[in-house]
């Protein structure tokens, strides 16, 4: 099981906001999960009396570089891929956190999360959401009655993998979907990334 973590990354990029008036804040959601988004800024704005402004993109990557260095750079962007973050610090693109808001984070975050917030020992992000990934479900009851043990490593599950594809039983050792309409694949990026690229490099 592994945690990807989501940020927030202030600012991009670019000349300060232009005009006074909002917050801009630049992210992958749209739909439902965008208008879920905006509405979870409501009472922050109200209280710091200040405009949020969220534009979501369904190539936010693309869109993000392209926005960068322009008058349309965003204040915030909310990023889901360290690796990301990590590239903008190396390009120069995003601004280290000021004192105040590092020291918050010290305060209300554990030291494994700001871990992957930082960049060379300096704070650019603020950890935004956790998700759970690469999650694997068993059936208890099927596992007690045949006495199989949870394994605590892949060389374990690999091996309990093929004690279940050779029971009597004939239960298949995994069921794995991928489909998701439009986004079909990307669970199994996930094992890809876990399987392959962490460990092989």
């Amino acid at each position: 099981m592994t945690v990807a973590t989501l940020f927030a990354v202030g600012c991009a990029a670019g000349e300060e906001n232009a005009t006074g008036e909002a917050i801009v804040v630049f992210g992958p959601y749209r739909d439902a999960e965008a208008d879920r988004l905006v509405e979870s800024f409501e009472e922050y704005a109200e209280n710091a009396g200040v405009v949020i402004r969220y534009t979501g993109s369904n190539d936010f990557v693309t869109d993000l570089h392209r926005r960068i260095g322009s008058a349309d750079a965003p204040d915030i962007a909310l990023i889901p891929q360290p690796g990301l973050v990590a590239q903008l610090v190396d390009d120069g693109s995003i601004f280290q956190l000021d004192e105040a808001t590092a020291r918050q984070l010290v305060e209300n975050y554990e030291p494994d999360v700001l871990a992957v917030a930082e960049f060379d020992g300096v704070d650019y992000a603020v950890p935004f959401r956790r998700t759970m990934k690469s999650v694997v479900w068993f059936r208890r009851d099927v596992f007690e009655t045949e006495g199989w043990v949870l394994p605590t490593s892949l060389d374990e599950l690999e091996a309990l993998s093929a004690t279940i594809a050779t029971s009597e039983r004939g239960i298949a050792p995994w069921c794995f979907a991928i489909s998701a309409g439009d986004a079909t694949g990307w669970a199994a990026t996930d094992w890809v990334e876990d399987l392959v690229v962490r460990r092989q490099g």
